[in-house]
């Protein structure tokens, strides 16, 4: 009779499985922090855009309000920025700010209206509901500095500046866009 020499069996120990389960739960664990870090940044440059828009949205207002003044039309709301919100000295960086808000109380601040494009003035603790994004009058305003050192030139520096806090936590986050309107 002939002996049928069987290949050796051989099944994998306790300790290999316990080892390779620990490998894939540390890729997999490695992996979700990944993602949830690129959802987080997804998120904040959303956030950031929606902010840019409502920004550019206030600075499309001022522009419009110095038209109409310089086309000849009624311009009330840009005589109002002239006469009761210029401020003195040049925009400043809010980026070192603990808290949301203008640097000093002495800073006139308004925000146009959306609905009745009117310039209403800004109230720091009117927070931004749902999205807690900031938009106009929410953590979002208007600082308007008269340009000085040229006497033939009437020109005004707008800095439209915005504060929030991410919804996935972290720092506050600000952002500031300056643009000069000049007018006659």
């Amino acid at each position: 009779m002939r002996h049928i020499i069987k290949p050796q069996q051989r099944g994998d120990t306790l300790i290999e499985v316990m080892l390779a389960i620990t490998i894939v739960a540390i890729v997999v664990v490695s992996i979700n922090g990944i993602m949830n870090r690129g959802l987080s940044l997804l998120q904040l440059s959303v956030e950031r855009s929606q902010v840019r828009a409502s920004m550019q949205g206030q600075i499309d207002a001022l522009r419009y309000m110095r038209d109409v003044r310089v086309a000849g039309g009624p311009a009330a709301d840009w005589q109002n920025i002239i006469t009761n919100k210029l401020n003195t000295g040049s925009p400043q960086s809010i980026s070192e700010q603990p808290n949301c808000g203008p640097k000093s109380g002495s800073v006139q601040t308004f925000y146009i209206n959306e609905s009745s494009t009117a310039i209403e003035n800004y109230n720091s603790s009117n927070k931004p509901t749902s999205p807690p994004i900031a938009s106009p009058g929410k953590w979002m305003w208007i600082e308007a500095y008269k340009v000085e050192g040229h006497s033939s030139v009437n020109a005004i520096d707008f800095a439209v500046r915005a504060c929030w806090e991410p919804p996935t936590g972290g720092s506050m986050q600000h952002e500031t866009t300056i643009v000069r309107l000049y007018y006659v």
